[in-house]
């Protein structure tokens, strides 16, 4: 083998050494235009379940504030109701005083004037009954 040919030789062997590096190249670029295909792609779902869990979580703060909105307006109306109740406790209470202060007690039970008397007592009893009853 001359120079030229061992020259021709090496040249050869150095072409096919720069196309392996070049399709290893090729290859690399393949690879990494999947990544960058695949980073858009996930960061592309990322914004969209961001987005969606932002939106469920600006539902959920509406949700609790309409809650809270409602639960205000229930704890006025209990506040209301014990009140109610309380004054009622007081009308029974001056009743009972009334009732005991007067054994029989004079109603008159329509419009036409009858008039009957019921005994104290038993319109105690009665209260006593209601008083248990909504306990």
């Amino acid at each position: 083998m001359n120079d030229y040919e061992k020259l021709l030789y090496k040249c050869n062997r150095q072409k096919n050494q720069l196309r392996k590096q070049k399709i290893k190249i090729l290859e690399y670029k393949e690879e990494i235009k999947k990544t960058e295909e695949l980073k858009i792609e996930y960061s592309k779902s990322i914004d969209f379940i961001s987005q969606k869990a932002n939106k469920e979580i600006e539902r959920l703060k509406e949700r609790i504030e309409y809650l809270e909105r409602s639960n205000n307006r229930r704890e006025d109306e209990i506040l209301e109701l014990r009140q109610e109740n309380a004054n009622l406790d007081n009308i029974i209470n001056e009743l009972e005083k009334y009732i005991k202060t007067d054994a029989k007690i004079e109603l008159y039970k329509d419009v036409s004037g009858l008039r009957t008397f019921v005994d104290g007592q038993d319109l105690l009893n009665k209260l006593q009954e209601l008083k248990g009853s909504d306990k």
